[in-house]
């Protein structure tokens, strides 16, 4: 799904049986969610310049999950979520918040905080791979 230029709202709740979900928000202020979904492959999700927010909650990825919030302030959270392949994570300029929770990784996870301030916070959950944290 692509959404263009401007504000846009995604919410996908209580989903299953979901194949690979491909999600790319264009220019503008954008907030997406997920939760107590179950996506059957990848996970990749592309915000481009705005401030985001963005919430993955209780959901399992059978697969990897790739996330690159671009240029604005975002902010993204993930609650207690499954990853069955690994989770790469990419910031870009702006101040970003990223928390990672409860969760439990597969393969590996790596995090690129990007050239703004970012605070970053992983809390109790596992990595079956490394764990890679990167400035750019």
């Amino acid at each position: 799904m692509y959404n263009g230029k401007g504000a846009h709202a995604l919410s996908v709740g209580s989903a299953t049986s979901l194949g690979g979900l491909n999600l790319s928000n264009g220019d503008g202020d954008s907030a997406s969610s997920i939760s107590s979904s179950s996506i059957g492959g990848c996970l990749q999700i592309r915000n481009r310049a705005g401030n985001d927010t963005l919430s993955i909650l209780g959901t399992t990825i059978a697969r990897n999950a790739f996330i690159n919030n671009g240029d604005g302030d975002t902010s993204t959270g993930m609650d207690s979520c499954t990853f069955g392949g690994s989770l790469t994570f990419i910031c870009g300029l702006g101040t970003d918040t990223f928390a990672l929770s409860n969760s439990k990784i597969a393969g590996s996870a790596t995090v690129n905080t990007g050239t703004g301030g970012t605070t970053l916070t992983i809390a109790p959950g596992q990595v079956g791979g490394k764990t890679i944290i990167q400035g750019t």
